[in-house]
């Protein structure tokens, strides 16, 4: 077996590590279930439960924060210096776990911070890694919010303010049932950021903040593989 593979998906957590050589197949989604699972009982239980979330809410947009209460069960910090915190998932399904069911209070952090957001992204110690997840993340949260026009060449196409909705895994869903906004659950998902559905019209759409790989020909293989 690929040794770093296991160890990036289990962070050699004897417990995940079990899990997994147990059931490869089902090692993934169990994980999001749980760390969901451990989601609704913090925000139920703790008091605690919306500094954590602003803890949370840094990893997905990955900047540092001041909060210094966190779950010390799925997250790592990193003492940036004695005020500022960085944090990072213990294992992948944590960010993808957080992605769904924190989507509308991301959304709502996003919209709250974005001049605050937009000031990292010029920042020039700022990774283009950081820029492209928090502008993708403010593009998806613009487009969901409110109708937005894009000029593709000589075409204009319009997409209307839609309801967001989460998809898993790594290939595109067989069926998009209703109008809709689709984003993928995991941060690091190929060739698209998301999809928009409106009638019989479907868009996917790439953000990027640098020079990007020709994705076209990979998501063509994706959309023939989905139908």
């Amino acid at each position: 077996k690929n040794v770093d593979y296991i160890i990036g998906l289990t962070a050699g957590v004897p417990l995940y590590v079990s899990n997994f050589d147990r059931s490869p197949d089902d090692y993934e989604a169990d994980g999001i279930v749980e760390v969901r699972h451990c989601l609704r009982t913090l925000r139920a239980s703790s008091e605690r439960w919306k500094k954590i979330k602003i803890a949370i809410l840094s990893i997905m947009l990955q900047i540092d924060t001041s909060e210094d209460i966190y779950d010390k069960k799925f997250f790592v910090q990193q003492k940036i210096n004695p005020r500022l915190f960085r944090y990072l998932p213990l294992i992948p399904q944590v960010t993808m776990a957080c992605r769904s069911f924190l989507w509308d209070d991301l959304m709502n952090y996003v919209a709250e911070k974005k001049a605050a957001l937009l000031d990292i992204c010029g920042d020039a110690s700022t990774t283009n890694r950081v820029r492209a997840c928090q502008f993708e993340t403010m593009v998806i949260r613009r487009c969901a919010s409110n109708l937005v026009t894009f000029q593709v060449g000589q075409d204009s196409i319009t997409i209307p303010a839609a309801r967001a909705i989460g998809f898993s895994g790594t290939l595109l869903p067989h069926r998009l049932p209703t109008d809709g906004l689709y984003y993928p659950e995991d941060p690091n998902f190929p060739a698209i950021a998301f999809i928009s559905k409106h009638r019989r019209e479907v868009f996917a759409f790439q953000v990027h903040v640098s020079n990007h790989d020709d994705v076209t020909s990979n998501f063509t293989g994706m959309c023939a593989q989905a139908d």
